[in-house]
């Protein structure tokens, strides 16, 4: 387990590694450079260019970045002059940024995986009938219709409409209800799919038949067997799945007015502060590749087979 869990942690980090050259180089590699605003002269150009170390040679720039990267220092916004962009990140004086969109997706995972696997196991136990047609329809709706519109119909239904919960803020339980469950369908429709197929599928394995066979009841044959090892391929998807949410959807929280890393990201784009966009880059693609890592570890804890491939 040890020579498996060493591998996973390499490949994550080289993983990393990659992402961030790669979007160091990318960014350096848009036209018309960081300031240009053709009200600035060449003068103070050149000075922000000073400033900012962007006079020195990209290789240079590089080694400068990954030195200050190994000591959390993500560097200056342009957009914000004075601002270091850890701080923004993580705004330890509001508690907006990353920990608003953690508080998202913290919420939005613990609502939407056990409804998934809810929804996922009512469908597979009655295959063809009434409730399994039902689950389905409901879940090819969630998988097929983008989170913000849900979100922009959620607000004009529930929030205008009939005034039944407010439509901007994430302070209280009431303003919590929207954001939660449109960004919650999507991964309720995804688990919710496998769980069914995987609880189908295992209806006509050896040891569910053996089960059976030996005059076990149903509902232990479920619980123990079915269930247990359906939630396997479920293991698989929480990496993505938990990365995604935890961070937040950009559309989900500029339309309830959630002030997370979305606002930001929108801002780091249009405002061309590249020195934002590369340190939310960083965040989100460490994050899930971490996720993934952790996934791994715990999916080679729960099939050994996984293990003995490595």
């Amino acid at each position: 387990m040890l020579k498996f869990t060493f591998k996973r942690m390499f490949s994550a980090a080289a993983t990393v590694f990659v992402l961030i050259t790669l979007t160091f180089f990318l960014l350096k590699m848009i036209p018309n450079g960081l300031f240009a605003d053709p009200n600035i002269s060449k003068e103070m150009r050149a000075r922000l260019y000073e400033l900012y170390g962007l006079d020195k040679p990209v290789w240079q720039q590089y080694l400068i970045y990954m030195k200050n990267l190994l000591r959390l220092d993500l560097g200056d916004s342009i957009a914000y002059p004075g601002r270091k962009i850890t701080t923004m990140i993580l705004d330890p004086a509001t508690g907006n940024g990353l920990p608003m969109s953690m508080k998202l997706g913290i919420a939005s995972l613990l609502f939407s995986v056990p409804t998934g696997i809810a929804l996922g196991t009512v469908a597979g136990l009655n295959r063809g009938r009434f409730l399994d047609k039902l689950m389905i329809g409901i879940s090819l709706v969630g998988v097929s219709v983008p989170s913000f519109v849900f979100a922009t119909m959620s607000v004009t239904v529930f929030g205008n409409i009939l005034g039944w919960l407010p439509t901007t803020g994430f302070s209280t339980p009431r303003e919590m209800a929207l954001p939660i469950f449109c960004l919650s369908l999507g991964t309720i429709a995804t688990i919710s799919r496998l769980m069914r197929t995987s609880l189908v599928e295992l209806e006509s394995a050896d040891f569910i038949k053996t089960a059976k066979a030996k005059g076990l009841r149903r509902s232990k044959i479920v619980f123990r067997h079915q269930i247990r090892n359906a939630l396997l391929p479920i293991v698989t998807v929480l990496g993505p799945i938990t990365a995604s949410l935890l961070t937040g959807t950009f559309v989900v929280e500029a339309i309830f007015n959630i002030k997370g890393l979305g606002g930001y990201y929108v801002e780091s784009i249009s405002n061309r502060d590249y020195g934002l966009v590369m340190g939310l880059t960083v965040i989100f693609g460490t994050f899930l590749v971490v996720c993934n890592l952790v996934v791994d570890i715990v999916y080679g804890l729960i099939d050994p087979r996984i293990r003995l491939k490595q």
